[in-house]
């Protein structure tokens, strides 16, 4: 199965992390919000476990701390 068409987006400041990925097929959305900003480590792994590989790309986003704690 080929990458699925993903809306993605996220943001921090120096405290808190949040990330939204939403799938155009299926039409199924993943909001994550962190009152820690480390919290953004596992946002990969949590997006994969719910929507399953969405071509987000979470290693350009967030260098060599994406889906590590």
């Amino acid at each position: 199965m080929g990458r699925k068409a993903a809306d993605s987006k996220g943001g921090h400041d120096g405290q808190t992390a949040n990330s939204f990925v939403c799938l155009e097929r299926g039409r199924r959305c993943v909001l994550l919000l962190a009152n820690d900003v480390r919290a953004e480590a596992r946002f990969a792994d949590l997006v994969r476990f719910v929507l399953g590989e969405t071509g987000v790309p979470y290693d350009w986003e967030y260098a060599d701390r994406a889906g590590k704690s």
